[in-house]
């Protein structure tokens, strides 16, 4: 594993897992392109991750409790603790707008829920900051206003048939 890191990092000026798994032949050689975008996203930070309990809870910081906690090491925090009480909470269901509103949010949090019958984690939405929802609804209405995007809604002609 060590020869297949310092092959890449020689090779590349870089090593990432993508580059070991090909040095050892778990994986095929990426085009640039692709390689490039496994980096990129290997790169990028996980998701907050904040959780909308079940059960009652405290939080471990201030004793309060709330519709949502994030956790941290030695327990759930309510979202004033955790610094996140200035988002705004976006249901899911539109993945236009949270697509929007998460590209103009500087800081953004997955919101799950645990299903009990399903015994996992839904995504319920996420959290995002308040101006950045506001462009995204912004960005929206004039998607739909067909601002945007003009020649979707220009109408095309019929075509002619015949002389």
């Amino acid at each position: 594993m060590a020869d297949a890191a310092d092959a890449a990092l020689t090779q590349h000026q870089f090593v990432s897992a993508v580059d070991v798994l090909i040095g050892l032949n778990w994986l095929t050689e990426l085009p640039a392109s692709q390689r490039e975008r496994v980096a990129e996203k290997q790169g990028r930070p996980p998701d907050l991750v904040v959780i909308a309990p079940v059960n009652p809870w405290s939080c471990t910081s201030c004793g309060g409790t709330g519709d949502l906690l994030f956790m941290e090491g030695p327990g759930p925090l309510c979202l004033a603790c955790a610094e996140l009480d200035h988002l705004v909470f976006l249901p899911a269901g539109d993945a236009a707008m949270t697509r929007r509103a998460r590209k103009a949010s500087g800081l953004s949090a997955v919101v799950v829920r645990f299903s009990r019958t399903r015994r996992r984690y839904e995504r319920q939405g996420v959290l995002v900051e308040e101006e950045a929802l506001a462009e995204a609804e912004r960005m929206s209405l004039a998607d739909e206003a067909g601002v945007r995007r003009p020649e979707r809604n220009r109408p095309t002609p019929a075509p002619r048939h015949g002389p």
